[in-house]
């Protein structure tokens, strides 16, 4: 019975809290093909991307460019500022990203998740330059083929650099049709948790 009970308790660890670990696909930007910077090619990570770029964290030393790298060497930016949009021919979930203001402290940025064109989310958040914010989508931006970045206001606080621009990294992600299908392993799990209840009962019957 215990010799059992170990062998479930390693497949529990094997196909329920590994998977729950990985919520999703993470985008850092580092392996986007672009010299020091540059636009962010469509195709990568299997998006359209409008007004966002990518820039090597050390450009800018203490600015949001650099305080906002969270892994790696790259980061991602709204080009002049602009509204930039993530688009996905299929629907998809936002998790989160880290973002951060580049130039200005308290400044404003307006998450919107659409589908077919109708607004479904919208949050605004406030960060800084000193480091990065996590935008934690929480489980609401799901089923969603566009999400729309808007950043506003603030006050510089660098001389060198000036503008409503934002920092983002790590832009995590999750396909929707991970979630509508149960995954191999907890299927297998499922199997082998009632075949367990089974042979259980049969031996209590004996």
């Amino acid at each position: 019975m215990k010799k059992v009970l170990k062998i479930f308790t390693v497949l529990l660890l094997l196909f329920v809290i590994s998977p729950l670990s990985l919520r999703g696909d993470v985008l850092d930007f580092d392996d986007v093909l672009a010299e020091d910077n540059g636009y962010i090619p469509d195709g990568y990570g299997g998006f359209d991307w409008m007004n966002f770029g990518v820039v090597c964290g050390d450009c800018a030393l203490g600015s949001g460019f650099d305080t906002g790298t969270v892994s790696g060497d790259y980061v991602a930016f709204n080009t002049f500022a602009n509204v930039a949009s993530v688009v996905n021919d299929e629907i998809f979930d936002f998790n989160g990203a880290y973002l951060t203001a580049a130039w200005r402290n308290s400044l404003n940025i307006t998450v919107a998740g659409y589908k077919n064109d109708s607004l479904l989310y919208s949050t605004t958040i406030v960060v800084d330059t000193t480091g990065p914010t996590w935008f934690d989508a929480d489980d609401n931006y799901n089923g969603i083929d566009r999400l729309e970045f808007d950043s506003f206001g603030g006050k510089d606080v660098f001389l060198y650099g000036s503008g409503e621009h934002f920092v983002m990294d790590d832009f995590e992600f999750t396909p929707s049709a991970m979630h509508s299908n149960p995954s191999p392993g907890a299927l297998l799990l499922g199997s082998i948790g009632v075949g367990l209840v089974g042979w259980l009962r049969k031996r209590r019957a004996l």
